[in-house]
């Protein structure tokens, strides 16, 4: 049977495809790994409320927004991982692949 270059080559709309899930995918890890520094922070900012509570200079309320934020921070983890997720379930049947294609996996020191 003949071959021409589509069967070789995925079609100019496989690649702009490919290249948006990319991007998408790309956009969501930027603002995951920004959520898990934020809880970073919120983490120390939580043991030195705590000990200004123990020592009764601020009230309860102060201590539960910050687990509140690490609680919503978290959750937030969770939907951009989801997102991620899917989006590499997409790409690799995009691309044929049998496996989720994460296209940091591809790119150095990510």
């Amino acid at each position: 049977s003949d071959v021409c270059s589509s069967d070789l080559f995925p079609s100019h709309d496989t690649g702009a495809k490919a290249i948006e899930l990319t991007l998408q995918s790309l956009e969501l890890r930027a603002k995951r790994k920004a959520l898990e520094k934020y809880i970073q922070n919120l983490k120390v900012r939580l043991n030195e409320i705590q000990r200004i509570y123990e020592l009764g200079g601020l009230g309860e309320s102060d201590v539960l927004k910050i687990k509140l934020g690490i609680d919503d921070a978290t959750q937030g983890i969770r939907e951009y991982q989801k997102g991620e997720n899917y989006l590499a379930d997409v790409l690799a049947a995009l691309l044929g692949e049998n496996h989720p294609v994460f296209p940091y996996d591809l790119l150095p020191n990510t």
